[in-house]
């Protein structure tokens, strides 16, 4: 998990030292470091900072015999007996004896109230918990402040982003910027043990998926997630909506609309949103709904095209709708279906329209399934030259920075490909690239692909 080589391991053998009292083990620690020629870089005191689950010990290494390094754990017997049985287990052990102890336990376990946190949110996921569970539990820990001088544990490698999080959800979640030792760093800024953090926050800042490539501790995972699926699933219920309303408008069909809103148990649903959701997802289909409502009667065919890319896309799209053959018929009148705007390399699929020829679709289409008539495929074959050029259409999610566009747009030239469009937007530390090129095939598109994701910052990119 560290990438160690074998002889960094330090740990091959130890010795634990179990004492009476806290003030010993320092005296302990004394005598060992007279002995023997400590490592200081290979010292940690989780006595005077604890762990934030609670575990306790001097931890040091030191030049044995034939030398060979040695680490030593001193701790005192109460220290042991949490770390071997746990702090929950060792504290109803000793509540019979200390009750004023009870309270100790709310200073070590505010690790475990998060992570049950996330256990009983709605979107519960046991193999995502576990996940998180190992990511904090066995991670080594910083020490960082608040301007106010309280101390905060961060898993090592933490960024502002998560000391956000870690003060209080909601300063994450509206977090826009933040200082470290007075200077303003980057969101993804690595912290350092002994950094004075200070967050500046909006309340119009909400997360980003982006924000993930970022955070490293659970807690600030499970928000950003939460939020993230909860933005999605909104956009996925209004894209829902259109695409009903927009097809039963085709149809002839609105007053269904208000049918379905009214009766989602027809679909195994308490809520009409979730039917809505199902249709942007493609689990629902335009047909299965006509289907459930009016049994017995034939659904026209449904001819469903994307309409949110831009005019000139579409007209360069439809201009360079060439090179199909239909069963060996190069003539034919063709065009791309502007849903899924396939190129040379795409599995196609042909489907006959009453007066528009016949429309290239991608086999793996999300809109195929709206349509019924299945006499109505042909079957379609690729046939271009050298020389053909197809519009693509490419999201491209980047760390912000200095250079970038000049970097990306380097990237494209380099293979000499025509950009027909690029909208370049920056917000909350990242840039969200919206690119309309040409291309000869997926196989010019795919080295493209590689290219660009080698540009430093390049966080993901999407054919869309």
């Amino acid at each position: 998990n560290q990438n160690l080589e074998f002889d960094q391991l330090y740990d091959l053998f130890a010795i634990r030292i179990i004492i009476d009292r806290v003030e010993d083990c320092y005296a302990v620690l004394g005598i060992v470091h007279q002995i023997y020629k400590p490592l200081q870089e290979r010292f940690k005191d989780y006595i005077a900072t604890p762990k934030s689950n609670g575990y306790q010990s001097i931890h040091t290494t030191v030049v044995g015999i034939d030398g060979k390094p040695v680490e030593v754990q001193i701790r005192t017997l109460e220290m042991d007996r949490s770390a071997e049985i746990g702090i929950a287990a060792h504290w109803n052990y000793k509540e019979g004896i200390k009750k004023e102890n009870n309270t100790g336990i709310d200073r070590h376990v505010n690790w475990l109230r998060e992570l049950v946190e996330v256990l009983q949110s709605e979107d519960k996921n046991p193999e995502e918990f576990l996940k998180l569970l190992k990511l904090d539990l066995f991670k080594d820990e910083i020490f960082v402040f608040t301007p106010n001088g309280d101390l905060v544990q961060l898993q090592h490698g933490s960024t502002p982003l998560d000391f956000a999080f870690k003060v209080h959800s909601q300063v994450g979640i509206h977090c826009v910027g933040a200082k470290v030792n007075g200077k303003i760093v980057q969101l993804n800024s690595e912290l350092s043990n002994g950094d004075t953090i200070e967050i500046n926050t909006s309340k119009d800042q909400t997360p980003n998926v982006g924000w993930l490539k970022i955070v490293k501790t659970a807690k600030a995972k499970y928000h950003i997630k939460r939020l993230v699926n909860k933005e999605q699933n909104e956009q996925s219920i209004k894209l829902g909506r259109e695409i009903l309303e927009k097809a039963l408008r085709r149809l002839k069909r609105k007053s269904l609309y208000k049918e379905v809103e009214d009766s989602p148990s027809k679909f195994g649903f308490n809520s009409s949103d979730m039917v809505f959701s199902e249709i942007a997802n493609g689990n629902i289909t335009v047909r299965d709904i006509i289907d459930k409502f009016d049994q017995g009667q034939t659904l026209e065919t449904i001819d469903i095209e994307s309409e949110t890319l831009t005019e000139r896309f579409l007209n360069k799209a439809r201009g360079a709708a060439k090179g199909v053959v239909v069963d060996g018929v190069s003539n034919a009148l063709i065009i791309f279906a502007k849903c899924c705007s396939p190129i040379p390399g795409d599995e196609i699929i042909g489907y006959i329209t009453r007066g528009r020829g016949v429309t290239v679709h991608r086999t793996r289409c999300s809109n195929l399934p709206f349509i019924k008539q299945n006499d109505r495929f042909i079957n379609v074959d690729w046939d271009v030259s050298k020389s053909s050029a197809f519009v693509v259409r490419l999201r491209i999610t980047a760390q912000d920075r200095k250079n970038l566009l000049k970097d990306i747009t380097e990237s494209i030239s380099r293979l000499n490909m025509n950009i027909v469009s690029i909208d370049m937007k920056a917000q909350d530390g990242f840039g969200i690239c919206i690119l309309i090129l040409e291309t000869r095939d997926t196989r010019q598109l795919d080295r493209l692909n590689k290219k660009i994701i080698q540009v430093q910052g390049i966080v993901d990119i999407e054919r869309i």
